[in-house]
C-alpha cells in the first residue's frame, strides 16, 4: 500500500463528490478511480476505495487509521479525517440578500424588552416601514 497514493485517490473523491454533489456510491469501481485521477493503486488501495464506495465514504475513517499506522507506525488520521469530512455542508449558511439585514443596539427597560418581544419583529418591520422622517432628518 501505497499511503500517499490512497490519501490522493480520497481526496480527489472527495472533491469531485462537493463539486458535483455527487457520492461515493456513483463509483461502480474502486479501479475506476485510479484511472480516472491517473493514480497508482495497489490491491489493498482498491480494496479501501471499494469498502469506502459500499459504505458510502464512512469506512474511511478507520481505513485510513488502519493505512497510516501500516505505512507511518502511528496515527495521524482523527485529524485529516475531522478536516475533510467536518465543517458546513454545501448550500449551508446564510444566503445572500438583496435587501441584507444589519445588526445593532439599542437601549430598552427590561419592560420595553418584553414588550417588544411580544410584539415580535414584524410588528417593529412594519413601524419602522411607516414612519417618515421629519424634514430635518433627525427628531
Amino acid at each position: 500500500m501505497r499511503y500517499q497514493n490512497l490519501k490522493e485517490a480520497i481526496l480527489a473523491v472527495e472533491e469531485n463528490n462537493k463539486l458535483n454533489d455527487a457520492k461515493w456510491s456513483d463509483w461502480p469501481f474502486a479501479t475506476d478511480i485510479g484511472e480516472v485521477y491517473g493514480i497508482e493503486l495497489d490491491k489493498e488501495d482498491i480494496a479501501i476505495l471499494q469498502r469506502a464506495i459500499e459504505s458510502e465514504g464512512t469506512s474511511i475513517q478507520a481505513d485510513m487509521e488502519a493505512a497510516e499506522r501500516a505505512e507511518y507506525g502511528q496515527n495521524f488520521a482523527p485529524a485529516w479525517y475531522a478536516k475533510n469530512h467536518g465543517g458546513a455542508r454545501p448550500g449551508a449558511g446564510r444566503k445572500s440578500s438583496d435587501n441584507p439585514t444589519k445588526s445593532g443596539s439599542i437601549r430598552l427597560t427590561p419592560e420595553r424588552w418584553d414588550k417588544l418581544r411580544t410584539l415580535g419583529m414584524e410588528w417593529l418591520s412594519d413601524q419602522i416601514d411607516a414612519a417618515t422622517l421629519p424634514e430635518s432628518g433627525r427628531k
